[in-house]
């Protein structure tokens, strides 16, 4: 069968040999021989045996040459006088042979030049001799030794090796070759600080470099200590007083190249705290059972091959008296199990000789006691905090064995806060972080425009001879990479850390002086005139930083040439893209050891991914419930609609095309999105030809079932695999193929109605809102009747990784997914397999044969059909589904009927996951009761086999913490600390125009606390009016408003409305889709229409409720109702969402100014100013 498949794909290349003359003749070329490069460049290799990857490359490259020469005449020269690489024993017939073809005339030409002269560097023009080792240019073909081409000799082994490789020297590089696009100023050269002299020249060794610094608040100095760890050589810096608490997020103090472990004080206080940044490169890992919450302390283990190095960064307050007792303890568990520790901080205990009495220095004599009984030192003698009149040794680092393993400590003064700073450097050889190579396009220069002429000139339709799906795929991958080539060559890149481009000479100047300064005001008396000159210089150096930043990021902000520059900028100033950090060591679930090599660590998390739904499958799955599986005749064999036109759509694809985001990941055949991007519609014809073969053979194409896999890190302990999830990067010409497959698969079960209406996910109209409305709402008129809800949240643990592809198939028939559909949705799940890639490093390719793909857009659906048959299985209650979130309740009349219901809900629910082989996460579902009652009396257990639920008081759903008197307070909570958080973040940004930091404010800030308002907003007027006061903060923030006036009044003069008029408007959106039947049945059952005849007025009024309850009344059905029938009748007329929206902007101060308060206090006669505003 192989043979018979070689000798079918060698006829069609030599059709194809045809095509490409009849091509050249037909664009009106001159005949001539044609002369086709085979590009073969490794360096002692021979052609590949005869396949159909390799007759498909002959065949393509015949077409890319005749192209060129027909479409772009001199540029076929690249294709005909191709140059093979320089070949050291050339001795074969066969090299000799490709060398003279290539147009070199000896077979061992050595470096290349005209005649007899020898090539010459053109960096130090000598000549290149045989045995130097040397690279050539791939734009100017100049030759450069690598000493004056600055290439190392890793790279140049690198090139060596993959002769695929190109070069290009730093002439035509022009001006920069940074992957990260920096901006580069006078920060690497011209003025050196003078203040890292002394620490570079104490941490040149390649041993552990510990740094300790006592901050004095890490957010204020973070610009400084940026600097420091940019041009130091520092491997550890620990800081104390770091004063963080849980408002300030990590991404707001990262720094490029090193990762951070915080010990903020357990209370929230901004005060106190530590901080401990390391390189990512080291293999670093904290030591839970060390941490407490009784000391301030974090303790971290590097791992160095073989050697173990435990290091200790602690603070201690300057009232705890207490702390020795638990430091002595800490400290003999320590020693007990680490045989190499080195703890640094700030312990507020005087060991200096100068005040080492019992009666004037307690605390110091107690530490040194300590230490002597657990056989520790102290390696720092010299003042570490200095004022004008004393000085004392309070920062220290302490050792368990300095003689053997400190090659150096002591004592700097970098002038960045008001303690010293401290180093130690252990004897333990780091690796050098180096720097990351990476092949990219350079887009510099591209023109578009030629681009997309080149790839409307590809004869596409010849990719459609071949009638394997796999090798039509292949062929068009080659035509298309060609074209890119030639328009976006390829070039490696150096990826390196991002510099801090508003550091200017002037501000390093003011650093130099301030740092002299310091050295003057050493402790010593009459400095009093220093002191006040250094703390000036200090404050200056502070605003010049600040200042500097400040226009940097507002000329950024100025070239900003559209909202696509503008929101980069912005993502930049936030550090909202931040890098993902290195993976830290790992251990296997059945050892204690520990995996630091990335290989071994990329393997064990692949190995943990790819087994993870078989494994939970194959444990939950129970032998009795096979014949139940099977035995479902009813539901799987009912009579429904079939897919009967499974075509491709152009328009879609163009659609998708042009929604593609430039910066979204690759998948493993290396096609950028922005590749696509800038092809544009050039690149629909050969894609269509793909996509029509695809679906015509029901066959998904191999190459695009790989996927490329990263972890990253979720919570918890960062060794276990389990906690970091899986991130699939496929294939971005296959997610356009899955996209035209969904299109149609969504419109067959939307037309024919076969999702199930409990189903709120991936359908047209609904979302997570839409579902949290309906439910709530249900429950508010339930609490209303005085009745009783409960409520279970289910959790399914790895559910996309455990659909059993056994089920699935059934699933697919019971909504009519057969035939071509049905197979291709089986080879599309068939074969499949990932790799997963830690720190640059790839594990081995593993197949995956239980779930759907994680990251693609037919996995989803997939999913949603396989529980589409959940809601039917349980008839105790009903079952609310957004994609894997499940929520099931039932309503009953007191609390005992609501718990058995619940007990048998849950059992049928389990049935049900075991029939289906998913498993329920225990630990994350809770149950919870609702009600406006008190509870008397204990509760019936929620219990399924040997497992127990929870009953809570409040729970996150969907992103929303309901609480069981739906009054939202919980959430409120939550949304003010988020508020809070973010509003702290926009206030510690440069300084920037109020109309930029309003526009960030309103789209990065205001759109996520409003997320869902329509729900929550039904909140008494206290907890509603706590998120206003935020508001208006914010608005005295951006605007720079007194304090001293009321919240109405800097509304007013910032031009702001306030959230309560964004609820309004958001229930109004829902009661206009309602009243046209224009959203879902469940939102639309909420209201009902007056039936007036002949008053026209009052035709389109809704029937206002009489609620019993406040709950009742601070519902969105009746609020929904009141303002309805508040607007104008000429506003409703509009049926058309946009046109009605267009109309409430008109209104906008009625909307404002309405409150719910009229209508309220006539049904209930009471004072509604504490539930309405």
């Amino acid at each position: 069968m192989e043979c018979r498949r070689v000798f079918a794909r060698s006829a069609i290349t030599a059709l194809l040999l045809a095509s490409a003359l009849v091509f050249r003749s037909e664009s009106g070329l001159k005949s001539s021989t044609t002369t086709i490069s085979y590009h073969d460049t490794s360096l002692h290799g021979s052609m590949n045996s005869v396949n159909s990857t390799g007759s498909v490359n002959v065949a393509v490259q015949a077409l890319q040459s005749s192209r060129h020469l027909a479409g772009r005449g001199a540029r076929g020269k690249r294709f005909l006088f191709s140059r093979f690489s320089y070949y050291a024993n050339a001795d074969s017939n066969f090299q000799l042979t490709r060398i003279v073809s290539s147009g070199d005339v000896s077979p061992n030409p050595g470096p290349t030049g005209e005649g007899n002269n020898p090539a010459r560097c053109s960096g130090c023009n000598r000549t290149i001799a045989r045995n130097h080792r040397a690279v050539e240019c791939n734009h100017c073909y100049n030759m450069w030794h690598i000493k004056c081409g600055k290439v190392s000799p890793s790279q140049y082994n690198y090139f060596y090796k993959d002769r695929t490789s190109k070069w290009t020297c730093a002439r035509c590089l022009a001006p920069a070759t940074d992957i990260s696009a920096n901006i580069k100023n006078d920060l690497c050269k011209g003025i050196e600080l003078d203040s890292l002299i002394p620490l570079k020249n104490c941490l040149h060794t390649k041993d552990v470099s510990i740094v300790h610094m006592n901050i004095c608040g890490l957010v204020r100095h973070i610009r400084e200590i940026k600097i420091l760890l940019e041009y130091s050589p520092v491997d550890f810096l620990a800081v104390t007083e770091s004063h963080l608490n849980a408002e300030i997020d990590d991404r707001e103090i990262s720094i490029n190249g090193y990762k951070i472990i915080r010990k903020d004080r357990p209370n929230g206080s901004p005060w106190g705290g530590c901080a401990l940044y390391h390189k990512e490169n080291l293999e670093v890992h904290i030591i839970h059972k060390f941490m407490s919450d009784d000391i301030e302390a974090i303790w971290a283990e590097l791992i160095l091959n073989s050697q173990r190095l435990l290091i200790g960064c602690l603070y201690r307050p300057p009232d705890d008296s207490s702390f020795f007792n638990r430091f002595d303890e800490i400290l003999g568990k320590v020693q007990m199990t680490r045989k190499n520790l080195v703890i640094v901080g700030d312990f507020n205990a005087d060991v200096s000789n100068a005040n080492s009495t019992a009666t004037s220095n307690p605390m110091g004599k107690r530490l040194r006691a300590t230490l002597y009984s657990h056989r520790c030192k102290n390696v720092i003698s010299n003042p570490t905090r200095v004022t004008q009149s004393t000085k004392s040794t309070i920062d220290l680092a302490i050792v368990n064995n300095p003689a053997s393993k400190v090659s150096n400590s002591g004592v700097l003064d970098l002038s960045i806060a008001d303690h010293k700073t401290i180093f130690v450097t252990y004897k333990m050889k780091t690796k050098s972080p180096g720097f990351s190579i990476k092949r990219v396009r350079n887009y510099r220069g591209l023109d578009e425009k030629s681009l997309q002429e080149d790839l409307h000139d590809v004869p596409w339709w010849v990719t459609s001879l071949f009638d394997d799906i796999d090798d039509v795929t292949h062929a068009w991958e080659l035509l298309f990479k060609d074209v890119l080539d030639t328009h976006i060559p390829t070039r490696i890149a150096k990826i390196r850390k991002k510099s801090l481009p508003w550091v200017t000479g002037e501000i390093r100047k003011e650093m130099n002086k301030r740092y002299k300064l310091l050295r003057k005001c050493d402790g010593t008396r009459n400095t009093s005139a220093f002191w006040e000159e250094y703390q000036r210089t200090r404050n200056k150096v502070m605003k010049m930083l600040c200042e500097a930043k400040s226009i940097f990021w507002l000329n950024q902000f100025k070239k900003a040439k559209n909202a696509k520059d503008f929101w980069n900028t912005v993502t930049e100033v936030m550090n909202l893209h931040q890098k993902h950090k290195q993976t830290g060591p790992m251990q296997h679930s059945s050892s204690s050891e520990l995996i630091t090599s990335k290989t071994g660590k990329a393997e064990l998390i692949n190995d943990f991914f790819v087994n993870i739904g078989k494994n939970l499958a194959d444990k939950h799955h129970r032998r009795e419930h096979e014949a139940q599986t099977t035995d479902l005749s009813d539901f799987y064999n009912r009579v429904t609609p079939t897919i009967s036109d499974l075509s491709t759509c152009k328009l879609k694809l163009a659609s998708d095309l042009n929604k593609l985001k430039p910066r979204k990941a690759a998948g493993p055949d290396g096609i950028q999105a922005k590749d696509l991007v800038v092809a544009g519609n050039s690149a629909i014809d050969g894609l269509n030809t793909i996509f029509s073969k695809s679906l015509k053979n029901s066959r998904f194409p191999s190459k695009w079932k790989l996927a490329r896999v990263a972890a990253i890190f979720k919570k918890g302990n960062q060794l276990d695999p389990a906690n970091y999830r899986p991130l699939s990067m496929l294939s971005l010409p296959g997610k356009l193929l899955e996209s035209q497959f969904c299109r149609v698969l969504d419109k067959h079960l939307q037309t024919h109605n076969l999702y199930s209406n409990n189903q709120w996910g991936f359908r047209k109209g609904r979302s997570t809102e839409t579902l949290l409305i309906s439910m709530t709402e249900r429950w508010r008129a339930a609490l209303d009747d005085n009745k009783t809800v409960g409520a279970i949240f289910i959790d399914f643990r790895k559910a996309f990784d455990t659909i059993s592809h056994e089920l699935l198939p059934l699933k697919l028939q019971a909504v009519g997914v057969m035939g071509d559909s049905y197979n291709w949705i089986l080879d599309y799940l068939k074969d499949r397999s990932q790799f997963t890639t830690v720190n640059d490093s790839s594990s081995s390719t593993k197949p995956i044969n239980y779930g759907v793909p994680q990251g693609s857009l037919l996995g989803p659906r997939l999913y949603s059909i396989y529980v589409n048959d959940l809601p039917d299985a349980v008839t105790e209650g009903e079952v609310e589904m957004y994609a894997d979130d499940t929520t099931a309740y039932c309503i009953g009349d007191n609390f005992d009927t609501v718990t058995q219901r619940l007990n048998l809900i849950f059992k049928q629910i389990y049935m049900w996951s075991q029939r289906n082989r998913l498993s329920i996460h225990n630990g994350k579902s809770e149950a919870m009761l609702l009600s406006t009652k008190p509870l008397i009396g204990p509760l019936q257990e929620l219990r399924y086999e040997e497992n127990r639920i929870d009953f809570v008081n409040s729970s996150c759903c969907l992103g929303i913490e309901i609480d069981n008197k739906l009054s939202w307070s919980p959430h409120i909570d939550k949304l003010c600390k988020s508020y809070r958080k973010k509003l702290g973040a926009l206030r510690r940004m440069p300084r920037l125009p109020p109309k930029v930091l309003e526009e960030i404010y309103f789209k990065t800030v205001v759109s996520g606390v409003s997320y869902c308002i329509p729900v929550w907003g039904g909140c008494t007027a206290p907890l509603f009016n706590r998120l206003e006061e935020i508001h208006t903060k914010a608005a005295r923030l951006i605007h720079d408003l007194p304090r001293d006036r009321d919240n109405t009044h800097v509304l007013q003069k910032a031009n702001w409305l306030p959230l309560s008029y964004m609820y309004k408007k958001a229930i109004l959106k829902y009661v206009h889709q309602a009243f046209y039947q224009a959203g879902p049945a469940q939102i639309t059952e909420l209201f009902s229409v007056k039936a007036i005849k002949y008053d026209s007025r009052r035709s389109k009024q809704l029937v206002l409720d009489r609620p019993k309850k406040e709950i009742g009344r601070l519902s969105l059905r009746h609020r929904g109702t009141m303002i309805w029938n508040s607007i104008p009748s000429s506003v409703k007329e509009y049926d058309n969402v946009i046109l009605f929206k267009n109309r409430l902007k008109q209104l906008s101060k009625f909307i404002n100014n309405f409150t719910f308060e009229k209508e309220s206090s006539l049904i209930t006669n009471k004072s509604p100013h504490f539930y309405y505003y």
